[in-house]
């Protein structure tokens, strides 16, 4: 994808893909460099189940659905950058702890790349409402209410 420019048109799969856990917060894309190398595009929900592996989330296969934002991809280096962040490497998926597939969205409906864990994910404790962003949010209110 080197030299890959944000000539195509918004639907086009190579070029959107959604992210429902860290990667959704900007602080997290500012630190690694992709300020103005994507752009959000929205919410969305697709089909699967989030896991909770504490500091992040963990997106297997099932018939949940997962709460995300949509993004289209400005410039081809933002895959490489993500791969990275998400420990994929496509020449040796086995040994990756997520793999990038492409899947089609519940809402909207169009076609993308996404990151789903790819390791065992027995006794790890489910995301109920399959909102990340969300449950973030309460285990840190938990936190911080608790008396000492």
């Amino acid at each position: 994808m080197t030299g890959w420019r944000a000539t195509g048109t918004a639907t086009d799969p190579d070029r959107l893909i959604a992210l429902y856990g860290t990667l959704c917060d900007a602080n997290v894309r500012r630190e690694l460099g992709l300020t103005g190398r994507v752009r959000r595009l929205g919410r969305c929900r697709l089909q699967g189940v989030l896991h909770d592996l504490g500091p992040y989330p963990a997106l297997a296969e099932g018939k949940g659905v997962v709460h995300g934002e949509l993004f289209e991809l400005m410039d081809g280096g933002v895959l490489a950058v993500m791969d990275a962040y998400e420990a994929f490497d496509a020449a040796r998926p086995k040994l990756s702890d997520y793999i990038r597939v492409r899947v089609r969205l519940t809402d909207p409906d169009v076609e993308c790349w996404i990151y789903r864990y790819n390791r065992p994910l027995r006794g790890v404790p489910r995301v109920l409402g399959g909102d990340w962003l969300q449950h973030r949010g309460r285990r840190r209110s938990l936190t911080l209410t608790r008396p000492l």
